[in-house]
């Protein structure tokens, strides 16, 4: 029954691995929540600065538009 205490010895290592497994694969998955947050609040204030310069667009050719008029009244004296 030599083998007895080197079989013992691989179980307890296996059992550790089994548990250094465990920890690795919690800690990916926070990883992973973790990089879904940081891309979520990045997607948001995208979309937010995105909106912003369409509102600037649409504010640059009504101004363009009143220029464009102005221009053309003065033209007229």
């Amino acid at each position: 029954m030599e083998w007895l205490p080197r079989f013992h010895s691989a179980m307890e290592r296996q059992s550790q691995a089994v548990v250094d497994l465990a920890e690795a694969s919690k800690t990916s998955q926070e990883t992973q929540e973790s990089t879904l947050a940081v891309v979520r609040a990045i997607s948001k204030e995208t979309d937010r600065q995105s909106e912003e310069m369409q509102e600037l667009k649409s504010q640059g050719s009504e101004m363009l538009a009143l220029l464009r008029a102005l221009s053309a009244g003065e033209g007229k004296n």
